[in-house]
């Protein structure tokens, strides 16, 4: 795959900033992290042009993924989210098609989850359009 562009993982808890960032760098990623949803909006402000998928969890202080979602898409509308979570039911799938998510992903992810639910981000057209689930 030719240069996918940055990541933006976005999570509050350490342990899955700092593993995530080291699986994503491996897997080829280049990464930026942020700890919460008004961190993501201040990173993807300067690093706008550079981030092509943000992974982005479901609850966190000060701002949650949805509503940083919703921000970053009104900045750049084409930004391909994930949702992650610890939790899926219905109702999360029906979050993430209304909101513009290309899917979620379910934490703790491994390797292969994660390459796979990325590569599928990548591909995708219209964020929204048929979002991936795992």
């Amino acid at each position: 795959m030719s240069s996918p562009g940055k990541i933006l993982l976005v999570d509050d808890e350490v342990i899955v900033r700092e593993s995530g960032s080291e699986l994503l760098e491996l897997m080829g990623y280049p990464t930026l992290i942020a700890e919460d949803g008004k961190q993501a909006i201040d990173v993807f402000r300067e690093h706008i042009d550079e981030i092509s998928v943000v992974i982005i969890d479901l609850t966190m202080p000060r701002m949650g993924g949805v509503a940083a979602f919703r921000e970053l898409r009104r900045m750049k509308p084409g930004i391909k989210g994930i949702l992650s979570t610890g939790s899926v039911d219905d109702e999360l799938r029906e979050l993430c098609d209304s909101e513009g998510f290309i899917g979620f992903i379910r934490k703790p992810y491994g390797v292969d989850t994660l390459r796979a639910k990325l590569d599928s981000a990548l591909l995708a057209g219209t964020p929204g359009s048929s979002p991936s689930t795992s």
